[in-house]
């Protein structure tokens, strides 16, 4: 054999030795490869059969609670309004009260120029549960043992907790209501005022214009713990007097507790105020009820 036909030889065996080699090695990996995605699907598999066991045993441990039944909000009203009497310090009463961080400086301010509450505690009466805005109030008549009595509303928390709207239950303003009418404030404030809507336009001193009943709706303004009342005006091109229309319209009731900014107008003559926004058509801070 000469020396041509033993190259050929030579290069004809390792090209096929080559072949296989490389034949044999996909052969490999694709075992290899099976093998793989076999532990793959297992392991999740595992994974999805422990979740929905850890699932049913949370299900099985932690069933629904049946919800608070309407007795069980009264008794726990009335517990809460016995223990906000009973409590002898701002401190202490802020613990019966929604939102206690926020109110507690309000208290502090309140009951520097008011006595503290020291009526005791007899019934809670008249009561019914309320929902808006998401939330859940209960709502009744406190009854003292001096005999008189007051509207108050409480509010269930996440917890289950019956906690006192104490601004609602006090009539809590930016101001006092007697100084805000005697000095004719021209600076606007938030007041929790009833509003009762009129049947004939009030026309005098700061409204005595002619166009003023097609401008202007005429109000009632009063608080319950004073003797003094004011007419407001709301502007018929105010967005709140749509709503307020709507609100009226929908309801039986003549007037509405409403939380207002209002102020007299420069140079006052009369007792007449200017409504300039009317924040809730409820005295519960952020909720139309």
């Amino acid at each position: 054999m000469d020396q041509k036909e033993l190259r050929k030889q030579v290069t004809k065996s390792v090209s096929s030795v080559t072949h296989d080699e490389i034949k044999q090695a996909w052969q490999r990996f694709g075992m290899g490869l099976l093998v793989f995605v076999g532990v793959v699907i297992t392991v999740l598999l595992l994974i999805m059969v422990q979740r929905g066991t850890a699932t049913r045993a949370e299900a099985e441990a932690d069933p629904l609670e049946d919800p608070i039944s309407t007795d069980e909000l009264a008794e726990l009203a009335a517990q809460t309004a016995q223990a906000f009497l009973a409590a002898e310090t701002v401190a202490q009463k802020a613990r019966h009260v929604v939102e206690p961080r926020r109110v507690l400086p309000l208290m502090q301010k309140y009951y520097r120029k008011h006595p503290m509450d020291t009526r005791q505690f007899k019934a809670f009466v008249d009561h019914r549960p309320h929902f808006a805005g998401g939330r859940e109030f209960f709502m009744g008549t406190v009854v003292f043992k001096d005999g008189n009595s007051e509207f108050w509303v409480f509010e269930k928390d996440a917890e289950d907790a019956v906690k006192l709207q104490w601004e609602v239950a006090v009539t809590y303003a930016d101001k006092d209501w007697d100084t805000f009418v005697e000095t004719k404030d021209t600076v606007s404030s938030s007041f929790r005022v009833l509003l009762e809507r009129l049947d004939e336009f009030y026309l005098n001193y700061d409204f005595s214009d002619e166009s003023d009943p097609d401008n202007y709706e005429c109000f009632l303004v009063r608080v319950p713990y004073s003797e003094r009342y004011v007419y407001g005006y709301l502007e018929k091109s105010n967005d709140d007097y749509i709503t307020s229309a709507g609100v009226w319209n929908v309801s039986s009731l003549k007037v509405k507790p409403v939380t207002a900014k209002i102020r007299f107008l420069e140079n006052a003559k009369g007792d007449q105020v200017l409504i300039e926004d009317i924040e809730n058509f409820s005295w519960v801070r952020g909720v139309d009820m």
